[in-house]
């Protein structure tokens, strides 16, 4: 299949474009476009007129065709047209050996309705599909099964791709699934299959036959037989569903990491966030920290510790004093009734002695109650002044204590202030980035993988779960044969269908056997292959002397090694190595399956640099029959020569809202839209004119020469 022309209309922002294809001699057409041009909507399209809904995001399902802008009410008519050549080794209707080139125009068109923002009805159109001949347009009865002939079931995977999404061949999550699948469907082991199955279905026929002349035991098998093939083929039907989610959810597994590490290079916004909201604790903690230091600094100036340090000399000469009055047997006024009340009734003293009236101490005591009636107030103030003079003559409460304390908490002020300036000069960083990150969805797409990778484990649980039970069902359907057959052979009548059975059974083998021989010979070429493609895009790359080589393995995962034969992880290798493996792999499956079909690849140069690039597009050249490639400025940048060697058809492709802030001249376009102009790589229009085209040294003016 070579593609000639595409015409689309009112497809998402493509309302009107037309593209011619190159191929023959010079086999690479270039679309050149920035990004939100268009590149992957063109691509989309392509594939949505070739395989209609299957092809879109959740296979149509809220998927939106119609532009964006389109008001409520509003309907409209999606149409892709295609142009293609396909050669035919056998009549796709016979059968017959043959060697023709056979020309198509393909119609697939859709009408959407507009109900609100967020919701539209969509009618889907019967495809059509016409072979041009000498007498016209002749329509194709059964358009389907025609276009399943030409373009097989791989071919919007293998062949219809972007760089990125091209990864999951080689990207660790997923990866088997998605090669064991391209090569199982490009080296047409779905044909060996549709044969296994027929003969199946051949060989049950025979089976409900024989049964006319089984006894009891053999019909028991027969019964046996029966429900185990009933519950195999509902077991390996729900087993290849789920293979199928899994290598839906491995995709969308693979495009998540890669916009989340996408996000993650521009910023994470809510990680910054959290940690601005971090500091700001922090930056309370230490503002509270500052305030108790400054108010511990400010007690010292009028506390106890100050003032003793400041009066210790007064304290001592008032202490000597009221030591000394002590010693005169002065009593605190306070304790003289007390006395009284000891004297009156000769009761003990508080020192434990008897008082006696007639006594040595009663006198004594008596004569000090008297004397001291006589002192003043003043007196005994001063006297009760002894005991809280003696609390302050403490040993720890020296001017070198006072002063080490105020350095502590001078010296904590300080170490705060400091810490509070470093937090506050952080949250100032912090807050710049995030007024630099633009506002994405980054934990949208991740709280989105995270629910991606729990159902994709339980999908691995329940594939293995039912390819366990496949196996054993397998085990037991073959020995329930066996018995069947055992018995049948002991019913004369039942020979002939017995013979069916086994020719039937000699012949499955044969297929399977089949399967298995082109498995383990097609394989190591794709292998073989691929290696010699991907190194000699890599040849003068600095990865070149890391990589020695690269291959298919016996479980379909591509491996790449390097010095001492150890492996190295694909996403271990550059992004300009990944994609070029990637190529090698879509490349060698083709060649070795033969498959003939264009290879529309969406900026598979991003991220390499002028060697690599030149050798990749050389590559693509020699190898594939027909190549288009959307490519951005930046990617067609140092590779100029090549592209005009091989390069047959181009023309750029612009979004008319760039205008003005791209694009220097109006386009009198209101809505977003793509515009085709005629510009190749090295020029420039009124069209696509981008600030600075014609001061620069790149580009000049389509027409001016």
């Amino acid at each position: 299949m070579i593609l000639s022309k595409a015409h689309i209309k009112n497809f998402r922002m493509l309302t009107d474009v037309e593209i011619s294809f190159s191929s023959a001699d010079k086999p690479l057409t270039v679309i050149r476009a920035q990004n939100e041009s268009g590149k992957t909507t063109l691509l989309k399209a392509l594939q949505w007129g070739l395989f209609g809904e299957k092809v879109l995001p959740n296979k149509g399902r809220d998927y939106r065709i119609h532009h964006l802008n389109l008001d409520s009410g509003s309907e409209t008519k999606i149409e892709v047209e295609l142009s293609f050549t396909h050669h035919w080794s056998a009549s796709p209707l016979t059968g017959k050996t043959v060697s023709t080139n056979s020309e198509y125009i393909l119609k697939r068109t859709a009408i959407e309705e507009v109900v609100s923002s967020d919701k539209f009805n969509r009618t889907n159109n019967p495809v059509e599909l016409y072979e041009i001949t000498k007498e016209g347009y002749r329509p194709i009865a059964n358009p389907k099964d025609r276009l399943r002939l030409i373009m097989g079931s791989n071919l919007k995977d293998l062949f219809f791709t972007d760089g990125d999404d091209a990864l999951r061949f080689i990207q660790d999550q997923g990866s088997k699934g998605h090669v064991k699948k391209a090569i199982k469907d490009m080296l047409s082991f779905d044909v060996i299959k549709e044969a296994i199955k027929h003969v199946k279905s051949c060989e049950s026929t025979f089976m409900k036959e024989s049964q006319k002349f089984a006894g009891g035991k053999a019909k028991q098998f027969a019964i046996a037989i029966k429900n185990i093939e009933d519950k195999l083929e509902e077991n390996e039907s729900e087993l290849t569903k789920l293979e199928e989610q899994k290598r839906e959810i491995d995709a969308e597994l693979n495009k998540l990491d890669t916009q989340i590490d996408s996000l993650l290079k521009e910023g994470d916004k809510d990680s910054l966030i959290r940690e601005k909201n971090s500091l700001k604790r922090a930056e309370q903690e230490i503002q509270s920290g500052i305030a108790n230091a400054q108010k511990n600094i400010s007690t010292t100036f009028y506390g106890k510790q100050i003032g003793v340090v400041l009066n210790k000399d007064k304290i001592n000469d008032t202490h000597s004093y009221l030591s000394q009055l002590r010693e005169k047997g002065i009593i605190p006024k306070a304790s003289l009734p007390f006395l009284k009340e000891l004297l009156l009734n000769e009761q003990d003293c508080i020192c434990g002695r008897p008082l006696k009236k007639g006594s040595k101490h009663f006198d004594k005591l008596q004569k000090m109650v008297l004397d001291q009636e006589e002192n003043s107030d003043l007196d005994d103030r001063i006297t009760q002044l002894r005991g809280v003079s003696q609390s302050y003559l403490s040993r720890d409460i020296t001017p070198d204590s006072y002063l080490n304390n105020l350095d502590e908490l001078v010296t904590t002020l300080v170490n705060n202030m400091a810490k509070l300036d470093d937090v506050q000069g952080e949250i100032k960083k912090i807050h710049s980035k995030i007024e630099e990150i633009p506002d994405n969805n980054l934990q949208e797409l991740i709280n989105k993988k995270r629910d991606y990778s729990q159902t994709n484990i339980a999908l691995n649980q329940n594939i293995t779960r039912y390819s366990i039970e496949v196996k054993n069902l397998k085990k037991d359907l073959d020995y329930s044969k066996r018995l069947y057959e055992n018995e049948l052979k002991k019913e004369g009548k039942a020979q002939k269908y017995l013979k069916r059975l086994k020719v039937a059974n000699d012949v499955k083998k044969v297929l399977i056997n089949t399967y298995e021989t082109v498995e383990e010979q097609e394989i190591p070429k794709v292998s073989k292959l691929l290696n010699q493609l991907f190194m000699k895009m890599i040849k003068s790359s600095e990865e070149r002397g890391l990589i020695q080589k690269a291959f298919v393995n016996n479980n379909y995962e591509i491996e790449v090694i390097g010095a001492g034969d150890k492996k190295i992880k694909t996403s271990d290798i550059n992004g300009a190595s990944q994609r070029a493996l990637t190529l090698a792999f879509i490349m060698s499956l083709s060649k070795v399956s033969e498959f003939i079909a264009p290879n529309v690849i969406d900026t598979p140069l991003g991220m390499m640099d002028d060697v690599t690039k030149k050798s990749t597009l050389e590559v693509l050249a020699d190898e594939c029959k027909q190549v288009v490639l959307f490519l951005t400025r930046s990617e067609i940048r140092d590779v100029e020569v090549e592209l005009d060697k091989y390069m047959g058809s181009v023309c750029t492709m612009v979004n008319s809202s760039f205008y003005p802030k791209k694009l220097v001249n109006d386009n009198g376009s209101d809505l977003a839209t793509s515009l085709i102009c005629k510009c190749n790589h090295r020029e420039y229009c009124d069209l696509c004119e981008h600030y600075g085209d014609e001061s620069g040294e790149l580009f000049s003016k389509r027409g001016s020469k």
